[in-house]
């Protein structure tokens, strides 16, 4: 029976082995993946006294550390520190110094699995004995002494220079560097210059200033005089003055250089030359490098100019190139004899110049496979002739996102593909593409415009207009309509020319009005008949107005004679509504208007409160017209009146209803949870919490603010606002500056606030919260943090951030949707230093993204975590096939697909036959697309073969997407064979860089791994987040890589480790690549072109402080404030007409800086012109260098009144005053660098000629002489001889008087009144002379009596009128008696005025 089973179970392998894959379905739920680490491998198990870090391999992610030490559990961030990379494998724990001198002994538990680390003790360091080397006085004026340090353990010497037993030399006044370490140790101690020294009043008469060096065993710890181990006197002698300080006492007119690779090997053959920065310079040539790398180059007194920057470079056609241009500056000394200044902007000392070239290379290539693509998504395939590194693609000046506006797939070395989006406009885009700093431009089509359709059109109106034209009104349905086609003709056989018709059109899309307007009659070409009977064809576009293709055809009547319609008058009598009161919820009202002559058309409907209510269109016929008006739900307590108002267009007068919409019922509100979300302290010296509170029917939460149990803020010592209300209500308490709070005698107050359900019954003891709050009495004099994540976007299922901080973060605050995270729940506070804290974020559960809001300390940073995407398997390939030394079988796989978390694997002997777990050992690297599963198969004898004459198991391994071993699976086959003998062992023998330091962008190092038997499939390279690790090529003998570390756009260098080891295997090689920091500036030096400084501050900041007068500014704060990034991007541009350096100042050169370097090299500026200014705004030179924005309110507001000024009201000298202090009030107004002395200066100048201007004086106004002209003429005209000579006399005086005066320039109105007066009054005193009575008496002519009483009513009238009779021809002849003496005393007054007018003649 036995032997038919095991039959059985053999055939079924048979069969088994000749199948590629088995595929079973299994239907089973599935069950949440738990991540935790099972297996755990450290890199090495012992450190060095000094303290180190131990990286551990792990399976999962972990979930707990405990440290000990004995029994007893040591404290994380105090005794040690941890670096959490487990969702990548990786799991760091660094270990601080030993400083005992016995060994330490740790055990490392992670996830419970145990691991011991062992740490040597410390040895201490002791000095023997100090002995001076040299002291040289350097050309700089700098003293340089070095000396040999010998003791045991020396590792880095202290060194403190004193110049008394109590007093100590500055820090920047001497530096200290040291060659090697433990018994012997030489030191260099170099001096400032006597003036960096500050030497005194004795020091300048002694002429040296004389010091000690003392020396220690160690560089920390106490380093007074006294506790020194050994000490050596200095002195520091003043410099002698030369004839001609400026001309150096070394050889300055040579210029020594070593060409050298990036090895620092010697070049020989390279051509070099001085190239110029100003245009029209010549270049300056050198001798070509020798066997040595040596070239030189002399100056001839001729070309060198000293207005030039020259820069040190292989010629073009050397077939070499340099990364670091080395630049060169030349003066003349007295005798005009060129000299050397300046390398590199350093003080040139004589010294050689090594210049780093490299062989040139093939200028790169980029070929697309077309440059136009379709409006839909489109990729374009690039032909590169080296790898891609940089891809920018750009819309114009917009630099676009990667992942967002288009994505990459980097094929290979040699192929690049961009894929674009579909365009979804209807113009085309137009994209730059610059790969390697290539642009190539790509050209997208415009998405095609939808075809304009005419569903029906439908005629609105036909009117006879008042000027004769004849106007037809349509609606005009469809689809895509802009502009539809109109042809308006008399018959079949005849169309209107478009000058005798207008169109025009309103609206597009589905629906467009026509309005079609014919001119009158004796403009259509006099027809025959009386009427015409035409029509009007529609098109759905001007552009195809054929013949037969219209869509619509439609009527229209035109007559000779017709006259214009009347239309009769509307009339309003009533307006009634079917409801006037409405429940809270709202509702619609139908009114009803009644009057006579009505029509849709001429009633208009207004509502005072329009906000929410909706109104219809008029319905009805002439008598009633009906609209219906939608009134919006009232969710307020209070009733709402809406008054409903309708007309008569045109008509004032209106008719009016008022609806009612009720107010809500007060439901009682209650709080059932109030929660902090932040406290921060605000730049005015305020605190500010905010906090939200849920709970029902909230409207106004009621907040009142104790300092004590006993004791509250007033309500002026404090604000709350509020947003929202319902079931959450968001509150913010802002509390007043501390000297505004009563003056506490203590240096904090400790209170609370307790919050209630509504402002009014706010009791002691009714609140239904009670919080605590803090305000402190110093707090806020430091500036707001700055914060800066390594990253923003981490994936779901976790992820560590690092966050730069200005100051150590004690303020947490952690959110997603207002709602506050639970640490140690929803996230883990890994370490939390002065200037960095890291947050590990746990798995996102959801598919959706979701943004995580970290405040710390008020400054709030989002982080975006990638929603939970379901794992699938898309392939599986075998890596290799391994058999252990200790009889193991171990098979490698590489398994790629998505959402990749812990491949689940299960082991089959057959359909029917699983492989128990305890046979072999699964382990996992790597998540996401790509992980590496090793599956390591127990030796044969412990597989429990029973049939003994078994040699060989063929066995499938199934790969689950997920840990539960669920659902759909690929499969593998794999064979253990008895007896299987381990191959030749890989061995790895040394691991070599080309570079062991690296520029701060785009920094590579080539590593060569040579040894026996290796395979690049079984070689393990390890790097930290960020490195990158090209393809791994070679022999058995040698394997070579490119590693491409991440741009490093801090001040500082980092360091990196490279490390490789055989898969299996612990030996492990390793080297650490520098990645040097940023370039930099000392202040003084960017001082010297101050065009070139880039200031990146908040521009709150510079208005206070200050800015360096010519400087640019692109503020990158706030930190949060993502739009700065594209600012920085656009501004760049201005950058790329130029070589000139960039030195960017922010407020340290710790975050703005680094923050705007990264955005110059996204926009494609050169690395090599990138500088960050040392210290930032805080350096001494740079603050010295602030100028203050001086405060120009008064000299605008006084420039805008000298611009009021008439200048015709003034004379011209005291307005050209003001016209010459308004020009410079100007120019000083629009002067960059102006002083506040020179604003309070230009002020005043035109506050004073402004006071000075002087008012022209008045032009005399010329007298009106019309009448007395008129007077003179009438005078001229009396004939003597009919008047007494007497009386005529009169009237000859007065026309004399008259006519003088008539003469006279400076006659006044008042002298020719008066002589107008005289002369008409001396003309009616004229007498007529009596003549001989005749023999007949003359008879009574009653007319005669009639006109003489008018005449003499005339002249009574004119006496009380004051007026004479003007307009008579000839005097009047009345009663002498009367108007002689008025004569006389008119003529008296004439003649004194006369005699005034010939006076002033005269004068």
């Amino acid at each position: 029976m036995k032997k038919r089973m095991w039959a059985l179970v053999l055939a079924g392998v048979l069969v088994i082995s000749q199948c590629d894959t088995v595929v079973l379905a299994a239907d089973a739920a599935k069950t949440p993946v738990v991540y935790q680490a099972t297996s755990v491998t450290p890199n090495k198990t012992s450190i060095d006294a000094v303290g180190g870090s131990v990286t551990f391999t792990v399976d999962g992610a972990v979930k707990s550390c405990v440290v000990k030490e004995g029994d007893t559990v040591l404290e994380q961030d105090k005794d040690y520190t941890v670096d959490d990379r487990s969702d990548s494998g990786k799991y760091i724990v660094i270990f601080n110094e030993n400083t005992q001198a016995v060994a330490r002994t740790f055990t490392v538990s992670l996830d419970g699995v145990e691991t011991t680390i062992t740490q040597t003790a410390k040895t201490s360091a002791e000095i023997s004995s100090v002995t001076e080397v040299s002291s040289t006085k350097l050309a700089d004026g700098r003293t340089e002494y070095v000396y040999n340090v010998e003791g045991t353990n020396l590792e880095e010497v202290g060194v403190v220079l004193f110049r008394n037993v109590n007093s100590k030399f500055d820090a920047g006044q001497y530096s200290v560097s040291r060659e090697g370490t433990g018994n012997a140790q030489k030191v260099t101690v170099t001096i400032a210059a006597w003036a960096d020294l500050n030497p005194d009043e004795f020091d300048e008469k002694k002429g040296v200033i004389s010091g000690t060096t003392c020396f220690y065993p160690t560089s920390s710890g106490s380093q007074s005089y006294l506790m020194a181990k050994a000490q050596k006197s200095v002195e520091i002698k003043k410099e002698e003055s030369s004839e001609n300080p400026d001309v150096p006492q070394f050889d300055a007119t040579t210029l020594k250089v070593k060409v050298v690779d990036k090895n620092g090997n010697p070049v020989p053959g390279v051509a070099l030359y001085l190239k110029p920065d100003q245009k029209g310079y010549e270049n300056l040539k050198l001798s070509v490098s020798d066997d040595n790398g040596k070239a030189s180059y002399k100056c001839d007194n001729h070309h060198e100019m000293n207005d030039s920057t020259y820069t040190l470079l292989p010629t073009e056609d050397s077939g070499y190139i340099c990364d670091s241009a080395i630049g060169i500056e030349f003066d003349q000394d007295d005798d005009w004899n060129s000299y050397i200044t300046t390398v590199d902007s350093e003080k040139f000392t004589g010294q050689e110049v090594v210049l780093t070239v490299a062989k040139a290379e093939e200028p790169v290539t980029v070929t697309p496979d077309r440059t136009k693509i379709s409006a839909g998504e489109e990729s374009v395939m690039f032909t590169v002739s080296k790898p891609v590194e940089i891809c920018v693609v750009k819309e114009g000046d917009k630099v676009l996102l990667e992942g967002t506006d288009y994505t990459v797939n980097n094929l290979s070395d040699t192929r690049y593909i961009v894929t674009f989006p579909e365009n979804t406009q209807t113009v085309e885009r137009v994209y730059t593409v610059i790969l390697n700093g290539v642009e190539t431009t790509i050209t997208q089509a415009a998405k095609e415009a939808e075809a304009s359709k005419i569903s029906s059109v439908t005629q609105v109106s036909r009117t006879f207009l008042d000027d004769g034209r004849t106007e037809y009104v349509y609606n005009v349905t469809g689809a895509n309509l802009k502009e539809v086609g109109v042809l308006v003709h008399k018959s079949f056989n005849s169309r209107f020319s478009t000058s005798q018709y207008t169109v025009e059109r309103e609206g597009e899309g589905a629906t467009q009005k026509v309005t079609v307007t014919i001119a009158p009659w004796n403009q259509l070409g006099e027809p025959f008949d009386e009427e015409i009977n035409g029509f009007v064809r529609f098109y759905p576009t001007t552009s195809d107005m054929g013949s037969f293709n219209y869509s619509e055809q439609l009527d229209i009547e035109l007559k000779k004679n017709e006259t214009a319609d009347v239309p009769a008058k509307a009339e309003i009598t009533s307006v009634q509504a079917d409801k006037t009161t409405l429940e809270s919820t709202g509702d619609t009202v139908e009114f009803t208007v009644i009057g006579t002559n009505l029509d849709a058309a001429n009633l208009e409907v207004s509502v005072d409160q329009t906000s929410g209510v909706t109104v219809g269109s008029f319905s009805g016929n002439a008598t009633e017209q009906k609209v219906h008006i939608t009134f919006p739900e009232n969710t307020t307590t209070s009733d709402i009146a809406y008054k409903v108002l309708v007309n008569v267009k045109n008509e004032t007068e209106t008719k009016d209803v008022t609806v009612t919409v009720k107010g809500q019922e007060q439901k009682e509100a209650t709080i059932s949870s109030v929660t902090e979300v932040s406290r921060a302290f605000l730049s005015d010296g305020r605190t500010q919490y905010v906090y939200n509170v849920t709970g029902a029917n909230l409207k106004e939460v009621g907040v009142l603010v104790h300092k004590s149990f006993n004791s509250r803020f007033s309500t002026s010592q404090y604000t709350v606002e509020r947003e929202g209300e319902g079931a959450t209500q968001k509150v913010t308490v802002t509390i007043a500056p501390w000297d505004q709070l009563g003056e506490p005698f203590d240096e904090e107050i400790n209170g609370f606030i307790r919050f209630y359900p509504t402002t009014s019954g706010m009791g002691s003891f009714n609140y239904d919260a009670q919080l605590n709050i803090q305000v402190k009495k110093d707090e806020g004099k430091e500036e707001p943090t700055v914060v800066t994540p390594d990253k923003t976007k981490i994936p779901a299922n976790g992820g560590q951030v690092r966050f730069a901080v200005s100051r150590k973060a004690t303020n947490i605050s952690i959110t997603v949707d207002g709602k506050e995270l639970v640490e140690d729940e929803d996230y883990e506070i890994t370490s939390n230093w002065d200037d960095e804290i890291a947050i590990y974020f746990w798995e996102n559960d959801s598919s959706a993204a979701r943004t995580i809001t970290v405040t710390l300390n008020g400054t709030s940073t989002q982080i975006v975590q990638e929603g939970k995407t379901e794992s699938k398997i898309s392939a599986v390939n075998l890596l290799s096939r391994t058999i252990l030394e200790d009889g193991r079988t171990e098979y490698a796989y590489e398994v790629t697909g998505e959402a990749l978390e812990a491949v689940g694997i299960r082991v089959k002997a057959s359909i029917n036959e699983t492989v128990k777990e305890d046979k072999y050992e699964v382990k996992r690297e790597g998540t996401g697309t790509k992980q590496i599963v090793t599956i390591t198969f127990a030796p044969w004898s412990q597989l429990n073969i029973l049939d003994e004459k078994e040699k060989e198991l063929n066995w499938e391994i199934r790969f689950y997407p997920n840990g539960d071993r669920t659902g759909s699976y690929e499969s593998a086959d794999v064979k253990l064979i008895k007896d299987e003998k381990p191959a030749a062992a890989d061995v790895i023998e040394s691991m070599t860089v080309s570079a062991k330091e690296v520029d701060y962008v785009n920094g590579k190092t080539e590593v060569t791994v040579k040894g026996t038997d290796l395979n690049a499939e079984n070689l393990e390279v390890s790097v930290e987040s960020g490195v990158t690790v090209g393809e791994i090529t070679g022999t058995s003998d040698e394997l070579k890589f490119t590693v491409t570390f991440p741009t490093n756009p801090y001040t500082t260098a980092k360091d990196y480790k490279v490390s490789v080891n055989i898969r299996g295997k612990e030996d492990t090689k390793d080297a650490t690549i520098t990645v040097k920091g940023a370039n930099t500036i000392t202040g003084a030096e960017a001082l010297k072109n101050p065009s070139y400084i880039l200031d990146v501050r908040k521009e709150d900041t510079i208005a206070a402080t200050g800015k360096i007068p010519g400087s640019q500014a692109c503020p990158q704060f706030p930190t949060d404030d993502a739009s700065l990034d594209e600012k920085m991007q656009a501004f760049a541009e201005r950058y790329k007409d130029n070589t000139d350096p960039i030195y960017i100042m922010c407020n340290s050169g710790k975050v703005g800086a680094p923050r705007a370097t990264k955005n110059l090299l996204a926009a494609g500026i050169d690395p090599a012109r990138i500088f960050t200014i040392l210290g930032g705004a805080g350096d001494a030179d740079i603050q010295a260098a602030l100028v203050k924005a001086p405060e120009t309110d008064a000299l605008k507001e006084a420039i805008a009144k000298a611009k009021e000024v008439d200048s015709a009201k003034y004379t011209t000298e005291s307005y050209e005053a003001v016209a010459n202090a308004l020009k410079i009030a100007e120019e000083v107004l629009n002067k960059e660098s102006a002083t506040q002395a020179e604003v309070d200066d230009a002020v005043k100048a035109l506050q004073t000629a402004m006071e000075g201007l002087e008012e022209k004086p008045e032009e005399p106004v010329a007298p009106v002489t019309d009448n007395l002209k008129a007077a003179i003429a009438k005078a001229k005209e009396v004939d003597s001889a009919k008047y007494t000579t007497e009386s005529y006399k009169v009237v000859e005086n007065a026309l004399k008087a008259a006519e003088e005066v008539l003469d006279n320039a400076n006659a006044t109105q008042e002298d020719v009144n008066a002589a107008e007066t005289a002369l008409l009054a001396a003309m009616d005193g004229l007498k007529v002379k009596e003549e001989t009575p005749s023999e007949e008496p003359e008879k009574p002519n009653d007319d005669k009596k009639t006109d003489d009483k008018k005449t003499d009513d005339k002249k009574t009238e004119d006496k009380k009128t004051g007026t004479s009779d003007k307009k008579s021809g000839s005097p009047q002849t009345g009663d002498a008696a009367n108007a002689l003496p008025f004569a006389v005393a008119a003529l008296s007054s004439l003649m004194a005025a006369g005699v005034v007018v010939k006076k002033r003649k005269e004068d």
